[in-house]
């Protein structure tokens, strides 16, 4: 190889190190997981998709989408040893989901997101009307639907000063109980059996 040839290959392979382009085409189902994109000067072949952790112990799964700006880099310069990094960047179409650096946030496309504010300490999990909310530790489940909070558990423990709840109706031990009786409630003072009892609290 002469000198202008073999200069020329370095400065291509330079070149090919890095590269930024958008996402046109995904097959998930391949083995690796593989996108082609559009640097600007050509639509690339398939190339392996990369994630931070790929056994079997700890697998992480974040697909690129049609598309996103993402980070492309070619082992020893060469197209054919390409590899998409799990990197990706904001763009016009695509702007950031935040413009608070005090803030980490996951935002999906429907409206759910997940977010920490490390100045307010707060973090707030948002799913959009219809969706839900699992939680699972062996056969113990936390569902959250809208308008509704299932538990379902062995046992429930709440250690409180104070337990407050503000609702129409209690239901205990099931629907369709009788009124459950309080300090107070008037007493049939033949029979002593309690005449009135809670409207809201009842229990079988």
């Amino acid at each position: 190889m002469t000198n202008d040839k073999a200069f020329a290959d370095l400065l291509e392979r330079v070149d090919n190190l890095f590269r930024i382009g958008s996402v046109t085409h995904l097959d998930l189902a391949a083995s690796p997981p593989v996108a082609r994109i559009d640097d600007g000067d050509r639509i690339s072949g398939w190339i392996p998709i990369m994630t931070r952790r790929a056994v079997g112990g700890e697998a992480e799964w974040d697909a690129p989408e049609i598309g996103e700006r993402v980070l492309v880099i070619a082992l020893g310069g060469r197209r054919e040893q390409s590899r998409i990094l799990p990197a990706a960047l904001f763009c016009a179409d695509h702007p950031a989901p935040s413009q608070d650096g005090n803030v980490v946030l996951r935002q999906h496309d429907d409206g759910a997101s997940d977010g920490y504010d490390r100045q307010t300490h707060i973090r707030t999990i948002r799913v959009p009307d219809g969706g839900s909310l699992k939680i699972e530790v062996g056969s113990t489940r936390l569902n959250v639907h809208d308008g509704h909070i299932q538990i379902i558990a062995d046992a429930l423990t709440i250690d409180g000063t104070t337990v407050m709840i503000d609702a129409d109706t209690i239901e205990l031990g099931g629907s369709g109980g009788a009124k459950v009786a309080r300090v107070g409630d008037a007493v049939n003072p033949n029979t002593f059996k309690i005449q009135e009892g809670s409207d809201v609290t009842k229990s079988n």
